[in-house]
């Protein structure tokens, strides 16, 4: 995975939280913190997707439901990631979610979109609030030039 795309990846969040910080005037208060990452992820080029771990997406950026509209599929809040992203009727063999957040490390993958055949990196960092786990999926079109 080249260097360069998740420097790109971090300059491109700090460009925003720095322009919705000062949009706001002040770094936001904890009661508005998830108000604040949501117009982070929702500003994003990447996608990003918020998955449970029973594969439900619970959210998902405005990047994931354009690229998905080019393909002439949607994608919803409720949907289970593996029938969206995967066309499958069950759980992916070998699930990078579920490895995330058993193993509580963050997973890097690379993996080949069934619509476009073009590689993507999935990064898989697992989220455990109040006993409930799941994942923040950033995906990404790899770019190794």
């Amino acid at each position: 995975m080249p260097a360069q795309s998740i420097t790109a990846d971090i300059e491109e969040i700090k460009s925003i939280t720095a322009r919705i910080a000062k949009e706001l005037g002040e770094p936001p208060a904890a009661s508005h913190l998830l108000t604040f990452l949501k117009l982070i992820f929702d500003n994003l080029k990447s996608y990003v997707l918020i998955i449970g771990a029973d594969n439900t997406i619970l959210y998902m950026n405005p990047a994931v439901a354009e690229g998905m509209t080019r393909y002439g599929l949607k994608c919803n809040v409720g949907d289970k990631c593996y029938k969206t992203f995967y066309l499958k009727d069950s759980p992916c063999d070998h699930c990078f979610a579920k490895e995330a957040i058993e193993t509580r490390h963050v997973v890097f993958n690379s993996l080949e979109s069934p619509f476009d055949h073009k590689q993507y990196l999935s990064i898989c960092i697992p989220l455990i609030v109040n006993g409930v786990s799941g994942v923040i999926e950033l995906v990404r079109e790899r770019n190794d030039e």
